[in-house]
């Protein structure tokens, strides 16, 4: 969405076909979603970090050095296990009061925190820079977009809790999400799902936290 770049979601329904069929059918032996299939190369890829590191040297969204290219590729792993952490593997458990307390107080200030002594590292103010101190937006801005972004949209209440123990991170989301793509693909998304942050049972365990 940020450069503009044309794309479609695919078939959800030959999608879950593919998935649950013999693996010897698959383009790519895989196990679950997110999933990219480059129709031009005719290449497909599973795993979210494999997924976005193509895409982002495809777009040009990769720091030029490879040190900060691995540095980039722990932010989306970094977004990811928040991710993750936060949805408890994709609602393989709720949340009970004790824990949630203990996570959000605890562990989420220091991802939190881990973000934006990062950044500070590398000059990242309120109102310029990014994450890695590179000349542009790279893919591990836009994984922060996306991670805390959705989140501050979806779950308002936890916006105190990230402008405060990360408001450089969070004066870069809304800097990115000025930029007409990632616009137009947000107000895609609230006309598709509303404020829906991730859905199923997990979605309302997680609100019922936050009343």
């Amino acid at each position: 969405a940020y450069t503009q770049t044309e794309f479609e979601n695919g078939d959800m329904k030959k999608f879950l076909a593919m998935k649950t069929g013999p693996v010897k059918d698959q383009p790519s032996p895989f196990m679950a979603p997110p999933a990219l299939h480059d129709t031009e190369k005719d290449v497909f890829l599973a795993q979210m970090p494999a997924v976005c590191f193509y895409v982002a040297s495809q777009l040009e969204l990769l720091p030029a050095e490879v040190e900060k290219q691995a540095h980039a590729l722990k932010v989306v792993g970094d977004c990811n296990d928040v991710l993750d952490e936060i949805t408890r593997s994709g609602g393989a458990q709720m949340w009970e009061k004790e824990a949630w307390d203990s996570f959000s107080s605890e562990r989420f200030v220091r991802w939190l925190t881990i973000f934006e002594e990062l950044g500070a590292r590398n000059k990242l103010g309120e109102k310029s820079g990014y994450i890695l101190g590179t000349e542009k937006a790279t893919v591990a801005d836009l994984s922060l977009h996306a991670l805390f972004g959705t989140m501050e949209r979806c779950l308002p209440q936890l916006s105190d809790k990230l402008r405060l123990n990360a408001p450089k991170v969070m004066a870069l989301v809304d800097r990115l999400s000025a930029n007409e793509g990632i616009k137009a693909l947000v107000e895609k998304q609230k006309e598709s799902y509303g404020s829906t942050y991730c859905g199923g049972q997990i979605e309302k365990s997680i609100r019922s936290m936050l009343e």
